[in-house]
């Protein structure tokens, strides 16, 4: 039996590992595109689930290699500045994973993805509701993706990252 918002670890055709997330006791979320489980990560044997993103709510909503969309529920007591709007490393969570997200699908068996830096702008506050983040590969190349985000409060643009990631090859 397994817990609402569960991530369990499961394999890609190709034997990759994954995990999933369980929007039910028995039922693994259906991604939006694919009709088929959402697969959270690719990641190594060598690493485990995502605790950070469990520990702040994010959830992933979509994930193809076109594009990824992840967002969070804002709780004040969790999310909030001294301010009281949601703290900026939130926002950049949600960018940086986005990317990964996005980026994971297109890497070979065995590559892997790096960040090695994110740009963010932030344009408006955001005290509560539901933070969407839309994610994009801009461009991919062999060693090196650009890939841009743009969070949303409702349908209002607060914030907008761009990131480049290294695509690192196995040993």
């Amino acid at each position: 039996m397994h817990s609402p918002g569960e991530w369990r670890p499961g394999h890609y055709e190709n034997g990759a590992q994954c995990f999933y997330i369980y929007k039910s006791d028995y039922q693994k979320k259906e991604s939006v595109t694919a009709g088929r489980p959402l697969i959270v990560s690719n990641i190594p044997d060598t690493l485990h689930i995502h605790p950070f993103a469990s520990t702040i709510g994010l959830r992933i909503d979509e994930r193809s290699p076109e594009r990824s969309v992840c967002s969070i529920e804002v709780t004040p007591d969790i999310h909030h500045n001294p301010h009281r709007v949601t703290h900026g490393a939130v926002l950049y969570a949600l960018a940086d994973t986005g990317m990964g997200m996005v980026l994971y699908p297109t890497l070979n068996k065995g590559e892997s993805c790096v960040t090695i830096e994110i740009k963010i702008n932030y344009f408006r506050p955001a005290p509560a509701g539901i933070i969407r983040c839309e994610t994009v590969i801009l461009n991919r190349g062999r060693t090196i993706a650009n890939l841009e985000s743009r969070l949303y409060l409702a349908d209002r643009l607060i914030a907008q990252a761009n990131g480049n990631f290294a695509i690192l090859q196995p040993r």
